[in-house]
């Protein structure tokens, strides 16, 4: 999706009328030294898919998935409320000082700011690079941005599944966890794909950001032995998240979020799902199949 050109051809027929980019290149990593490279890289990719719908002329409605991490860093500390024009400049000044300290060799590595701050950087470079591409471009056709949090989903291809969040359904099942990851709790959770959906079907959703978010609960009682995780307490912010919902009703059955619940059995089922040799992607990871079988 990165090469020049990638998207010539896909909407030829003129039959395309909405477009909801979901994924991101395969080349993303958790681990981000250079940001700006990265930012590059990854909008070259979807201001070429937007370009290309814009040339279609057919299309009316396209939807950027972005992330919740290119408006703000859960904090367990601080109160806030997030909004359309909320941005993470502190990840993204974080994730400069980083790089510069690391440049000049002023510090050891184990001083420097650790986390996800280069990643969450990058997701606010891009998403800014797509919003300016979208203002000077005008295409004709509505934009919105979902933004998800931490996202469990049902998993196209398990088997390639690399760094994401439903990822860490693995991982929790193993022995250990990378120390990247901190238990702040969050009270809302993802529908990615239903937001997704929604705002490309619906003619109120015209230009804008939304948050996609339900409610936590415990899945597995049965499972006692987790990895031991830092706790950071409960995310402090409050993530307005009724237009998103009403989208949902409105082209849904009415019932609104998926519940955290069945978004992480849909991620489980994923990984324990029978391949053509009966196998399954997690038969080889023992932990976690007992955990969840």
């Amino acid at each position: 999706m990165h090469a020049p050109g990638a998207w010539a051809g896909v909407f030829s027929d003129g039959a395309v009328a909405a477009v909801a980019s979901v994924a991101s290149g395969t080349s993303m990593s958790l681990d981000v030294p250079d940001v700006a490279a990265a930012v590059a890289l990854e909008a070259s990719a979807y201001v070429g898919l937007l370009d290309a719908a814009r040339a279609a002329g057919s299309v009316r409605s396209v939807v950027f998935t972005s992330s919740a991490w290119a408006a703000y860093t859960p904090d367990g500390t601080k109160a806030g409320v997030l909004t359309a024009d909320s941005w993470n400049d502190a990840a993204v000044s974080l994730a400069a000082a980083a790089a510069a300290a690391a440049e000049e060799e002023e510090e050891e590595q184990s001083s420097r700011p650790r986390g996800l701050c280069g990643v969450m950087a990058m997701k606010v470079g891009y998403e800014r690079k797509v919003w300016e591409w979208v203002r000077s471009a005008r295409p004709g056709y509505s934009f919105n941005v979902v933004l998800p949090d931490t996202a469990f989903d049902p998993v196209m291809d398990p088997a390639r599944q690399g760094a994401s969040t439903v990822g860490l359904v693995r991982w929790l099942g193993g022995s250990s966890t990378p120390a990247t990851w901190a238990g702040c709790t969050s009270r809302a959770w993802p529908c990615r794909a239903s937001t997704a959906a929604a705002s490309t079907a619906s003619p109120s959703a015209t230009a804008g950001r939304a948050c996609s978010t339900s409610s936590r609960k415990a899945l597995y009682p049965q499972r006692t032995e987790w990895p031991a995780l830092p706790e950071a307490g409960w995310d402090a912010f409050d993530v307005p998240t009724d237009d998103a919902e009403e989208l949902i009703k409105q082209v849904g059955d009415g019932s609104g979020w998926i519940s955290l619940e069945d978004s992480i059995r849909d991620t489980v089922e994923s990984f324990l799902a029978k391949d053509a040799d009966g196998r399954s992607t997690l038969e080889a990871i023992k932990p976690i199949k007992e955990a969840f079988e």
